[in-house]
Formats: C-alpha cells, sequence, structure tokens
C-alpha cells in the first residue's frame, strides 16, 4: 500500500459506526501498519513518531533493529523489514536514539513509587534494554555520547550485553567506565593493567590506575593493595599519591583511608615509601597520632642503620625529635643504640 492508501484507511476507520474498543483497534491496526510501511521505506522519524504517538512499547520498536535486541527477545519481534546497511542504518539509528531517549524520560518520571512487585520488576528490565540499546546504538553513530550514559549514575546498562558491546567495539576506555559503574573493580583493574603495558593507546601507562585506585574507599582496600604494588614498585612517586591526594568533590562518596592500615602495607613493599608517606601525613594532614610519629621515628632509625642516605634521614630524625610533640619518647628511647648519643640525649629530655 502507497501512504496515499493508508491515509485513506485512516479516514474510513475514522467513519465507522462501531463500539468504541473496536474503532480504537481498527485505528491502531492500520496507524501501525503504516509506522512499519514507512519505515520499510527509510522514513524513520516519521515511523518512530508514529509508534509513539500509539504508545507502542520499545522492545517491540527496537524489533524493527535485530541486531540490536538480546538474543532472548529477537525470535519474538520478527517484522520481515529489510535489513539495512551502510547510510540508512546510521539514519535509523539516529531516528531510533530521538525515541529510545523520549522513553527513557518518560519511564524515568514515572517510576520510583510502584508497591507492583511484578511491575517494579518489568520497569527494570524495560529500562535496562533501553540502556543497553541507547549504548549500541551510540557506539555505531555517537561515539562521543557513550561515555556520558555510562557515568551517568542512574545508567541501567545491561553488563554482559554492554561488555560484549564494547569489546568488540574495541572501546577500553569505556568499559573501564562499564565497569566502575557496576562495582566491577576487580575486572577494571585488571583490564588497566592488561592495557597499561602496551605502548600506546587510551589506556596506556599507569596514569589510569592511579586515577581509578584514588576513587575508591575504604571498602575496597584489598583490591587498592593488590594493585597497587606494581605501580609503587615501578612509579613510586605517583604511587604514593594513591594514597595521599585526597577526593576533595563535595559529591563524592569516597571516605579517607586507614592511615595506620596504609603504612603497614607501605612498610612491606617499601619502607622509603612509608616515611614519605607518614611525612605527608603529619605534616600535611597535621595528624597528632602519637603511634603515627613514634612509626615515622623508627623508620628513620631504620634506614639510618642500614646505612640508606644516612646523612639526610638523621638530620630528618633530629629535626622531628626536636619539633615533634606527639611522640612517645619513653617507648622510643630503649630502641636507639648507645651511639645515637644526640638523638637519645633529646628523647631524655622529653
Amino acid at each position: 500500500m502507497s501512504s496515499s492508501q493508508f491515509e485513506l484507511s485512516l479516514r474510513l476507520a475514522e467513519m465507522i459506526d462501531d463500539d468504541d474498543e473496536k474503532k480504537f483497534e481498527c485505528l491502531y491496526d492500520i496507524q501501525f501498519k503504516f509506522a512499519l510501511h514507512l519505515f520499510t521505506k527509510h522514513r524513520f522519524e516519521e515511523s518512530l513518531r508514529i509508534f509513539a504517538r500509539l504508545d507502542t512499547g520499545p522492545i517491540e520498536v527496537i524489533g524493527l533493529f535485530p541486531a540490536l535486541l538480546p538474543k532472548s527477545h529477537t525470535k519474538q519481534y520478527d517484522y520481515r523489514v529489510p535489513v539495512l546497511a551502510g547510510a540508512e542504518l546510521e539514519k535509523g539509528y539516529l531516528a531510533l536514539i530521538e525515541y529510545l531517549m523520549e522513553k527513557r524520560n518518560l519511564q524515568k518520571k514515572s517510576t520510583g513509587n510502584d508497591s507492583d512487585v511484578d511491575l517494579a520488576s518489568y520497569q527494570r528490565d524495560l529500562s535496562e534494554i533501553i540502556d543497553t540499546t541507547l549504548l549500541k546504538c551510540y557506539v555505531e553513530v555517537k561515539e562521543s555520547l557513550v561515555g556520558p550514559l555510562l557515568k551517568h549514575p542512574d545508567n541501567n546498562c545491561h553488563l554482559q550485553e554492554s561488555e560484549r558491546t564494547l569489546i568488540k567495539a574495541e572501546k577500553w576506555s569505556d568499559l573501564v567506565l562499564l565497569y566502575s559503574s557496576k562495582r566491577e573493580h576487580a575486572k577494571a583493574l585488571k583490564l588497566l593493567i592488561e592495557k597499561a603495558h602496551q605502548k600506546s593507546g587510551s589506556l596506556s601507562g599507569h596514569t589510569r590506575t592511579v586515577e581509578y585506585l584514588q576513587n575508591l574507599g575504604p571498602d575496597y582496600l584489598d583490591l587498592i593493595f593488590e594493585y597497587s604494588k606494581w605501580i609503587l614498585k615501578a612509579h613510586q612517586f605517583d604511587g604514593l599519591k594513591i594514597f595521599t591526594v585526597r577526593n576533595e568533590d563535595p559529591r563524592s562518596e569516597v571516605g579517607p583511608l586507614p592511615v595506620e592500615k596504609v603504612v603497614k602495607f607501605l612498610k612491606e613493599v617499601n619502607k622509603e615509601i612509608a616515611i614519605k608517606y607518614l611525612e605527608h601525613v603529619i605534616h600535611e594532614w597535621r595528624y597528632k597520632t602519637p603511634d603515627l610519629h613514634n612509626e615515622l621515628i623508627l623508620l628513620y632509625l631504620f634506614e639510618i642503620q642500614e646505612n640508606r642516605f644516612v646523612e639526610d634521614y638523621r638530620e630528618q630524625l633530629m629535626s622531628f625529635l626536636e619539633n615533634s610533640e606527639s611522640y612517645k619518647a619513653a617507648t622510643l628511647i630503649r630502641r636507639f643504640p648507645p651511639d645515637f648519643r644526640h638523638e637519645r640525649a633529646l628523647l631524655s629530655e622529653n
């Protein structure tokens, strides 16, 4: 049928003297078929506007693009429309994005207080399909929108479907964002380490791993310790930033890491790094905890006895003993050998 024939059918249906329900069904059927007709003619925007006006379900509309549907739904919606490719497929995706964004915004406004468990479950599933389909469309025709979608706190992209899409497209930075949004931090960090050792690429080098670890809080302390080791060994200064750079964003839910546990970990990795960390904690963050002050003094002593940068550490030790008012001298003095006369004298005075 041509467009004019569909329009004639609609006018005739409007004239039918029948009960409202049958008339509505007849009009809906004609308009639905007209929207399909427009789609086959590649008039995608007009087609999807009619589907939107008819309040056709998003899954039914996505079914016009079989490659976008989850495998569990592909047999359910078989409209026998021509397979799109090239520029026509791109035009179709762009029209679908506009349609899905409208549906997404409407759904966000209508959900939130559903007491019906089944309805709430359906809405979650629908939201997941809409967002995952948007992601697939963005990857194909609007790459710049992939990141903002994944960064949005209420994105409902399906993890496995989205993961497959991004891996196939080699969108590694976006894959990290996906893992982060789903709290799959171990997956994100494994990917970051894998890509960090490549010579080129958006994830090449250790900077992205440092930034990722800085945005994990105390709930993920084990992961932070596990994945920071290689950076601390290969890039001490940047590795230290994982523990000394605090997230100043007031919207951030990332809390401070427990200092005592960080000190214990850093001592096991490299005592020099532990010293730098404690110096930052005490001098920059103004911690007055006696045990931390004692720990720094004992680390200075250890490095001096190991003949590592003796003069530098000796000067730092003396200065710290003279200026700190928080260490416990009584528990320290017995740890200093007799040849540390000046240090023992300072400890005796406190």
